[in-house]
């Protein structure tokens, strides 16, 4: 009966690895906000999309809406 605990605990570990080896990793978007305390003050809001887990870098950063009206756009 050991044996059999053994090899299902093997098993069932062995399926579990694969299985998180070979999920995908998520792109990850975000929006940010911060004052623009040293142009003109205001607030400048934005996204920031495609990070990937670690320190990969991102695929865009868009800047929506900036008070002070300068630097509103996608950045790739």
């Amino acid at each position: 009966m050991k044996f059999l605990e053994q090899t299902f605990l093997a098993l069932g570990t062995g399926v579990i690895g694969t299985t998180l080896l070979a999920m995908p990793a998520a792109a990850i978007d975000f929006g940010f906000s911060f004052e623009n305390a040293l142009n003109g003050n205001g607030t400048v809001t934005g996204l920031i999309r495609g990070l990937e887990e670690g320190t990969g870098a991102a695929t865009s950063v868009e800047v929506l809406s900036n008070t002070a009206g300068f630097g509103i756009g996608e950045y790739v």
